[in-house]
């Protein structure tokens, strides 16, 4: 995936696609950074392990992704070895550690291109001081590579040169982050946490996206490689509170101008892993606090990343904001109920939580309703007017009768003990436990309002087929149009 050029200049509305057979086409879009998103996200959602995606910048200064399969030898194991044993010799010839030596790049480039992306995989028979020397080597030419970055004119072919190694080097670390020696040892190198923040937000977007990926693995772990002890201990030198400035700055500044579609996803899944259950069983719980404070006060500025068609993103911030709405306080709660009414961003996900095609969308899209409509007047009293009276009636009919057939739990029974005689046998069937299974699930009056709304009924006091359900998606969808104008003519304004 490039961007294509037009006319000598570079289209920010076009790229080209180039296959397998090398053929190309060249293609217009829009939302072109997020079509490119989202066919990232899918590829990624295969769990494919054999499928490496990287992205590096083109001789246009802008961004490009290869999406292709690794080509994998026979005996995984030898090759593994082999270039953890390259780097090792390269390192003991290395006589200046900040210079940038081409070849631990060349063997971190080779390394990229051949290992699996999901990283290492048999590292209890790699030489331990092999592989550390690896890590070393690796962490130096990086820290090399940032100091010489700064130093380079912004579009400069010198600029972009550099770049290319750094991502090359970013993906190589994050290969070696699969082992227990690289997850333990790549943060504890002096100044990496520093130029991988650096990396992150201060970088292109080519650069940033890797650079999102190296903290991902970082802060997530491989059980049972990697402990909690481990991953407790990257994300306390990880996120730093001056990372989580930046962090929340840069989703804001995103959100607001729609862009930064390649890094968001990972950068949104960092601070899930530091907030949200079970990730954030690793979490140190003074740095929990401090990470949701910061987060929180910044909430209601990156609602635009609800309106993304990536399904992890989404996915991401609907834990996200589930964690900020159970942890904050009632006024916190109401300003973040607000904003998703003003931004429209409540009003697209009833749409999708009604007609989207995808399963997956719809239960998100249904989680974030609820949470952004139970105890809210105002969104209460959008409903009543987006909905027949006669289903609400409904609803709530079918809520109170699901409430009321759901029988209290009976207590314990309470059985006296029998003193055992002498010489009697014991019968197994008075010594096992009673079995009480428990009582079915209450249905919520959400789960009602969702099954009314996608069937038909022909009723006195409401008619709901497919004609009546058009009409509402179509009321839906001219709204949001509106909406998507008013904001894009807002951005070009600020532009």
């Amino acid at each position: 995936i490039d961007d294509a050029s037009v006319g000598g200049d570079v289209n920010s509305q076009a790229f080209s696609l180039e296959f397998a057979d090398g053929t190309y086409c060249e293609y217009r879009c829009t939302s072109r950074d997020q079509l490119i998103a989202v066919l990232v996200d899918q590829a990624k959602k295969c769990e494919n392990s054999w499928i490496n995606i990287t992205v590096f910048p083109t001789s246009f200064g802008k961004r490009s992704g290869r999406l292709f399969p690794n080509t994998a030898p026979k005996d995984v194991l030898a090759m593994e070895s082999c270039y953890i044993s390259r780097f090792f010799e390269v390192a003991k010839r290395t006589t200046s550690p900040t210079a940038i030596n081409i070849e631990v790049i060349a063997c971190a480039q080779d390394l990229v291109a051949q290992i699996p992306s999901t990283g290492l995989t048999y590292e209890e028979k790699i030489k331990k001081e092999h592989l550390k020397a690896a890590i070393g080597a690796i962490a130096q030419q990086f820290t090399a590579l940032m100091q010489s970055l700064r130093g380079k004119a912004p579009g400069s072919a010198d600029q972009l040169q550099v770049m290319n190694l750094v991502m090359i080097v970013l993906q190589a670390i994050r290969i070696l982050c699969s082992t227990r020696e690289g997850y333990k040892g790549f943060l504890r190198v002096s100044l990496l946490a520093e130029d991988l923040a650096t990396a992150m937000f201060d970088a292109d977007d080519g650069v940033a996206a890797s650079a999102m990926e190296v903290g991902v693995a970082l802060v997530r772990g491989w059980k049972p490689y990697h402990t909690d002890e481990d991953t407790l201990e990257n994300k306390k030198l990880l996120v730093t509170p001056k990372w989580c400035q930046k962090a929340v700055a840069a989703m804001a500044d995103h959100a607001k101008r729609g862009t930064g579609q390649l890094m968001l996803p990972s950068l949104v899944f960092i601070f899930e892993s530091i907030l949200c259950k079970p990730y954030s069983a690793s979490t140190e719980a003074s740095q929990r606090a401090r990470v949701l404070e910061t987060f929180a006060e910044s909430t209601t500025s990156t609602f635009g990343l609800f309106r993304s068609k990536t399904t992890s993103l989404t996915l991401c911030m609907t834990s996200l904001m589930k964690t900020v709405m159970q942890s904050c306080l009632p006024a916190v709660v109401k300003g973040i109920q607000d904003s998703a009414l003003i931004d429209g961003v409540f009003l697209r996900h009833l749409h999708s939580a009604i007609f989207s095609d995808s399963y997956d969308q719809q239960q998100v899209s249904r989680n974030l309703v609820e949470l952004w409509a139970d105890g809210f007047e105002d969104t209460e009293n959008l409903l009543e007017r987006v909905f027949p009276e006669g289903m609400l009636r409904r609803v709530e009919k079918a809520a109170i009768e699901a409430a009321a057939a759901v029988p209290p739990e009976p207590p314990a029974p309470v059985v006296p003990e029998k003193p055992e005689k002498k010489g009697s046998k014991v019968n197994d069937k008075e010594q096992k436990p009673e079995v009480v299974e428990p009582p079915p699930p209450k249905e919520s009056k959400w789960s009602k309002l969702w099954t009314f709304a996608t069937t038909d009924c022909a009723d006195v006091d409401l008619i709901w087929n497919s004609t009546t359900r058009d009409e509402l998606r179509v009321a839906f969808e001219t709204e949001l149009k509106r909406f998507d104008t008013a904001l894009d003519l807002g951005l070009s304004q600020q532009q």
